[in-house]
C-alpha cells in the first residue's frame, strides 16, 4: 500500500518546465521528482536545439550554429533550377520570404525585428543598376526586338514584293517563320547547354543577319521563303534564350520585372516594322525594310563581343568554384571584391 502511494505521488509531482525564450541558447528541460515529504531530486538534462537563428555577434560570442543559405541548399538550387525571368516572380519571392520569416520566428520564439536583422533574410530592396547589367539587358532586348520586327514586316509590302506571286507562295513565305521556330528553340537549348548562352546569342544574331541579307537581295519567292526560315530559326532561339539569360544575370528583386522586357521588346518590334513601312513601304524602297534586320544584327554583334557577359549560372554548373563567375556577378551587382559574392 505504501509502495503504491509512493508511485502515485511520484507521478503526480512530475513537472516539466520548458521556458520560452527568444535567446538562441540551449533549452532547459527539468524534471522534479518528489520521493517523500521532504526528499526531492531534480534531473536537468540539456538538449541542444536543432537549429538557431542569430546575428553575427551572437555567433562570434556564443558559437551558436547558424542556419546559412548554404545549409539550405542555395548552391544546389542555383545550379539546378532554370532561373527564367517570369512576370510576377518578384511578388512570389517576397511572399515566400515573408512566409519563411514567420515560420522561423514561430519555431525559434524570435521576434520579427531580430530576424530582419539577421544575415540570412535581407529586406533591402535597393538595387544598383550597373553598366554591364544595363548593357546586357539592352542587347538581349534588341535581339527580341528582331523577333517582333520580322513577324510583321511582310504585311505592309504584300502588294509590292513580287506582285506576280500566288496565294500559296505568299502563304508559304509568311508561315515558314513560325514553322521553323520550334526547331530553333530545340537546338538552341542544346547548344546553350554545351557552349554557353553568350555563344548561343551570337549564333542567333548570325541567323538574323543572313536572313536579313537574303530577304533584301532575294529575287524569287523561293529565296524569300528560305530567308524567312532562317528568321524563324533565329526567332525560336531568341524566344527561349533571351528570357533565360535575363533571369540568370538579373538581381532577384527585379527578376520578375525583367520578365516583361522580352514581350515588350517584341511588341515594339512589331510597331517599328509598321512605322518604317509608312516611309519605306512602296514599290521602290520596300527592300530597305528587310535590311533593317541585318543592320541591327551587326550592331548587336558588336555589343555582344564587348558589352555582354556570360551567364554566371552556366559557368557555375561547369565549375562550382569558377572565379570567372564570381567576377561576372561582382560586375553585374556593382560589388568591389570577389569575396563579397556569396554562392
Amino acid at each position: 500500500m505504501q509502495k503504491a502511494q509512493s508511485h502515485g505521488s511520484l507521478l503526480n509531482s512530475v513537472n516539466e518546465r520548458t521556458p520560452l525564450t527568444s535567446s538562441p541558447q540551449q533549452t532547459d528541460h527539468s524534471l522534479t521528482v518528489k520521493w517523500g515529504p521532504t526528499s526531492t531530486t531534480t534531473i536537468s538534462p540539456t538538449f541542444k536545439k536543432s537549429y538557431s537563428v542569430s546575428t553575427s555577434q551572437s555567433i562570434a560570442s556564443r558559437g551558436v550554429s547558424y542556419l546559412t543559405p548554404l545549409e539550405l541548399g542555395r548552391r544546389e538550387l542555383y545550379s539546378s533550377l532554370p532561373f527564367q525571368a517570369v512576370f510576377g516572380l518578384q511578388s512570389r519571392e517576397r511572399k515566400l520570404t515573408e512566409d519563411y520569416k514567420s515560420f522561423i520566428a514561430s519555431k525559434s520564439q524570435l521576434n520579427l525585428q531580430l530576424l530582419d536583422q539577421s544575415d540570412f533574410v535581407s529586406t533591402d530592396s535597393n538595387t544598383t543598376i550597373t553598366l554591364p547589367l544595363l548593357t546586357s539587358i539592352l542587347i538581349a532586348s534588341l535581339i527580341q526586338f528582331l523577333v517582333g520586327y520580322n513577324t510583321s514586316v511582310l504585311n505592309p509590302v504584300s502588294s509590292f514584293c513580287f506582285p506576280e506571286h500566288t496565294t500559296l507562295q505568299w502563304s508559304l513565305a509568311v508561315s515558314s517563320m513560325p514553322l521553323a521556330g520550334p526547331f530553333g528553340s530545340y537546338f538552341s537549348s542544346l547548344f546553350s547547354s554545351k557552349y554557353g548562352i553568350k555563344k548561343t546569342l551570337k549564333t542567333t544574331l548570325l541567323l538574323f543577319f543572313f536572313s536579313g541579307i537574303l530577304q533584301t537581295i532575294s529575287q524569287t519567292m523561293l529565296q524569300l521563303t528560305i530567308a524567312r526560315c532562317l528568321a524563324g530559326l533565329a526567332s525560336g532561339s531568341s524566344t527561349v534564350i533571351v528570357p533565360l539569360y535575363l533571369g540568370e544575370i538579373s538581381p532577384p528583386n527585379i527578376r520578375g520585372t525583367l520578365g516583361t522586357v522580352t514581350q515588350f521588346a517584341m511588341v515594339i518590334g512589331i510597331l517599328a516594322s509598321n512605322l518604317f513601312a509608312l516611309l519605306l513601304g512602296n514599290g521602290e524602297s520596300w527592300r530597305s525594310l528587310f535590311s533593317v534586320t541585318a543592320v541591327i544584327s551587326v550592331l548587336c554583334w558588336g555589343g555582344t563581343e564587348r558589352g555582354i557577359v556570360e551567364s554566371p549560372r552556366w559557368l557555375l554548373v561547369r565549375d562550382e568554384g569558377c572565379w570567372e563567375a564570381r567576377g561576372i556577378i561582382r560586375r553585374l551587382r556593382g560589388l568591389r571584391y570577389d569575396e563579397e559574392v556569396r554562392i
